[in-house]
């Protein structure tokens, strides 16, 4: 992975050097300093432990509406500022992605995945990334194959 990290990191740096102007970068101050929340991370940490209990216990939905609760609860502004569009597009990505892994269309397309060698797989990865995206791609090559994350290079 070095000489492909290397290879990488320099055509970046290269691109970069012939891409923007080399002119001095202007900062703007802010009085604001971001602030600590502990009321809110202590909350988050315990309903995330809630969570993975009900996770654990078969009760995912359980879960979900107790952390729905908490929130409610303890830290409303979180469920306010959530963007819910962005989170229902991945729930919607990630629903239809394992849907279309259940077709046997493209069972009989994809088949011959988990045979591919690193370097095939990778090649593969690259291509349907620039059809599909990266994320959806990921999962679909994961499900037609017996590889982990890092022979995909995620």
């Amino acid at each position: 992975m070095l000489p492909l990290a290397a290879a990488m990191m320099l055509t970046l740096l290269a691109l970069c050097w012939f891409c923007f102007p080399a002119k001095r970068l202007s900062y703007q101050s802010s009085d604001r300093a971001p602030s600590w929340q502990p009321k809110l991370v202590w909350s988050c940490l315990g309903l995330y432990v809630v969570f993975l209990t009900a996770l654990e216990m078969n009760q995912a939905l359980w879960g979900l509406a107790l952390v729905l609760l908490g929130f409610l609860v303890l830290a409303r502004a979180v469920i306010v500022h959530v963007d819910w569009s962005l989170l229902l597009v991945f729930m919607v990505m990630f629903i239809d992605v394992h849907l279309l892994t259940q077709l046997p269309a493209l069972h009989q397309v994809l088949s011959g995945v988990g045979t591919l060698s690193g370097g095939g797989l990778w090649l593969t990865a690259i291509g349907l990334s620039q059809v599909i995206s990266n994320v959806p791609s990921t999962i679909l090559l994961l499900t037609m194959s017996a590889v982990n994350t890092a022979r995909l290079g995620g």
